[in-house]
């Protein structure tokens, strides 16, 4: 995967005789020695040349290459936004080809869940950090985390006046909320 180190060991022999140097070349740097330690920053097909030089003097050469994932690109998103709702949380994973998830963990408020997709149901308003991690079955691993703003219900509170029948009914609406303002009102009646 991009960033993870990649261990290159030379198995070379030579007959009656011995392995006098080896050199790693990867493009644009070189390393001189029987194993090379590499991290590679593009994913794709990267190629690279062993050059093995005996004792003796002769020389063998092998060109090679290994594929180079790219992490998981994460996303979430969710739906809901009040204290009575059930937030539907959803991962959004994009991937190399050929590769899946093998893993994923969402961090809700302290909690743990192992499936794509997730709901939970918040006790009180205010702002939470939803985060994810996904590992794929290739091993590459990414994170990410989102804010999510959870509001307070509104409190209904409303009185009528003394009235008689056939008068006019004057309501005095009262309801509040604790945070933000309440933006629209519907007003239901029994017709009863």
């Amino acid at each position: 995967c991009i960033g993870d180190s990649v261990l290159l060991t030379d198995n070379s022999t030579v007959a009656k005789m011995k392995v006098k140097s080896v050199v790693w070349a990867f493009g644009t740097d070189t390393v001189k020695a029987k194993s090379a330690k590499k991290a590679f920053t593009k994913s794709g097909v990267t190629y690279f040349t062993q050059t093995v030089v005996s004792d003796s003097g002769c020389v063998t050469q092998l060109v090679d290459s290994l594929v180079v994932l790219a992490p998981p690109k994460i996303g979430i998103g969710f739906t809901g936004k009040c204290v009575v709702d059930t937030i539907n949380i959803k991962s959004s994973v994009k991937l190399s080809n050929n590769d899946s998830v093998q893993k994923y963990t969402w961090t809700v408020k302290n909690q743990t869940f192992n499936t794509a997709n997730t709901r939970f149901k918040f006790d009180s308003a205010g702002t939470y950090t939803i985060a994810l991690k996904a590992i794929s079955k290739a091993g590459c691993k990414d994170s990410f985390s989102r804010k999510l703003v959870i509001n307070p219900m509104p409190v209904v509170k409303f009185s009528i006046g003394n009235y008689c029948n056939y008068d006019t009914l004057k309501t005095v609406n009262s309801s509040s909320i604790s945070k933000g303002k309440i933006t629209k009102y519907q007003w239901l009646r029994d017709n009863g």
